[in-house]
């Protein structure tokens, strides 16, 4: 699990994940979906993205509870044939 850089209730920062070593040669994402799966309902997630080449997943993050610890899921779907799925998971702390 990725540990991000810890956080404040009042932060507003993007976040993400590089795929690049998870991806067979010429592979690319094509949907991408997040979640909070540890932690209250204050986290705010919004404006999800996958880069132009497709390798680079990103997430805007807000909120949260100050003293708390939170474990985001980035889901993934890929262009393989057949689509191949992939989770990775990044920690966020509110401080």
């Amino acid at each position: 699990m990725l540990e991000w850089p810890n956080a404040t209730p009042t932060t507003k920062e993007v976040y993400g994940f590089t795929w690049s070593k998870r991806l067979n040669t010429g592979e690319k994402i094509v949907t991408s979906t997040w979640e909070v799966i540890d932690g209250d309902d204050q986290l705010s997630l919004s404006n999800e993205d996958i880069s132009e080449d497709g390798i680079t997943t990103s997430i805007m993050i807000t909120g949260g509870t100050k003293g708390r610890s939170y474990c985001v899921r980035n889901h993934v779907v890929t262009d393989s044939v057949p689509p191949r799925e992939l989770d990775r998971d990044g920690r966020l702390n509110i401080r």
